[in-house]
């Protein structure tokens, strides 16, 4: 019996279907997560805050609406508005904690994973108002937001966005009955957002 020669044997397997050629035919893998373009979101979310020399956390329920802009997978551009109603620790009442944040979220993970995390730092205008016999009295100022989260894609053009935030500043101005002084008050403020981000044009 003769036998296959080794020149025969490189040219037979030179007709196989090798890794490269069976790489090539493999389809890409499916993008399930793109925080790339313009998306709004809302949320619900509980609010509290402390202020300098109280140990008591004030809290309560708010809503929140924002808009971005996604340059690529990794870099978002933001502002949200958020307003919570807070009790007050010592009296029976609340009042209005408002965040507006410009700030920029940085996202991990690749496009094949339908959850995405992510860091999140703003610069944040901060007030909190209350009714004191009839009138608004309104304390304000400025503020750095820093804090993470998960966007889980349900789909190309929608995601859950859980998230969490803390707001480090000073409240530096009281209005009242258009009266207005300066103020140099220390806070910390939190945010626990539950919302739905969608994605335009896709």
């Amino acid at each position: 019996m003769r036998h296959p020669s080794l020149a025969a044997l490189l040219a037979a397997a030179a007709l196989l279907p090798g890794p490269a050629h069976l790489a090539a035919q493999a389809p890409p893998l499916p993008i399930r997560s793109d925080p790339s373009g313009f998306h709004f979101a809302g949320h619900v979310h509980g609010a509290g805050m402390t202020t300098e020399d109280d140990d008591e956390v004030e809290s309560g329920p708010g809503l929140a609406l924002a808009l971005g802009w996604g340059f690529n997978r990794s870099l978002t551009l933001y502002i949200e508005a958020a307003a919570a109603n807070v009790a007050m620790a010592d009296f029976d009442d609340s009042y209005t904690l408002a965040h507006v944040d410009l700030g920029a979220r940085f996202h991990f993970g690749d496009s094949a994973s339908s959850v995405l995390p992510y860091i999140a730092v703003a610069y944040t205008g901060r007030a909190a108002v209350a009714d004191v016999l009839g009138y608004d009295l309104t304390m304000s100022g400025a503020g750095l937001s820093f804090g993470g989260g998960v966007l889980i894609f349900a789909s190309r053009r929608a995601a859950v966005d859980l998230g969490v935030k803390w707001t480090v500043g000073t409240f530096t101005e009281v209005e009242y009955r258009g009266a207005r002084e300066s103020l140099d008050m220390d806070a910390t403020s939190a945010r626990v957002n539950v919302g739905v981000a969608w994605w335009a044009g896709r």
